[in-house]
């Protein structure tokens, strides 16, 4: 157990997957570990085929009962992988409604294209273990830098929001809480 930040600074053997599972993103000291910084450093461990997946927070804007438009969280962390070179798209589990980030240095991958041969672009079979829309609405958001943090503000505005709201996590309720 070590601090993440540090440890992709100080690591220089080559990966084929890194998973990236950090608690949300609620204050400062967590935002770092999504910033543009630590996402260079992981970019820089891996192989020019490989994937990083990482965990990216609540998947649904609360605004659109439609559930089609994306949280501001997982947007900006996308937003913030790609700013240093990562081809980095978003996919979510429906059960949960937690949302991921698929990121590659490959620029040929197609998400679309991985997607449908996976047989995650529904709510059926494997969709409802994740699912992947290209027709997913998004918000506006910046990067995540040392010197912005804004991921911080975007996931205590959406826990603001989210009030006593429950998500069902296999059956069984959960409510969101700050700390």
């Amino acid at each position: 157990v070590e601090d993440a930040f540090q440890w992709v600074k100080q690591v220089h053997e080559p990966y084929d997957l890194v998973l990236i599972d950090f608690p949300h993103p609620r204050n400062v000291g967590l935002a770092r570990l999504f910033t543009a910084e630590f996402y260079s450093n992981v970019k820089r461990l891996l192989n020019p085929k490989a994937f990083v997946a990482v965990q990216a927070g609540p998947s649904i804007n609360l605004d659109d009962r439609s559930l089609l438009t994306l949280s501001a969280v997982p947007v900006a962390i996308r937003e913030t992988m790609r700013s240093v070179g990562f081809n980095a798209s978003i996919y979510a589990s429906p059960r949960d409604e937690e949302a991921f980030v698929l990121a590659t240095p490959d620029p040929t991958f197609k998400m679309s294209e991985f997607a449908k041969a996976a047989g995650i672009t529904g709510l059926t079979g494997m969709g409802l273990v994740c699912t992947y829309n290209s027709e997913w609405r998004e918000p506006a958001v910046e990067i995540n830098t040392l010197n912005t943090l804004t991921l911080a503000r975007y996931m205590l505005s959406w826990y603001r929001q989210a009030g006593a709201f429950f998500f069902n996590y296999r059956g069984a309720q959960a409510a969101f809480l700050p700390n």
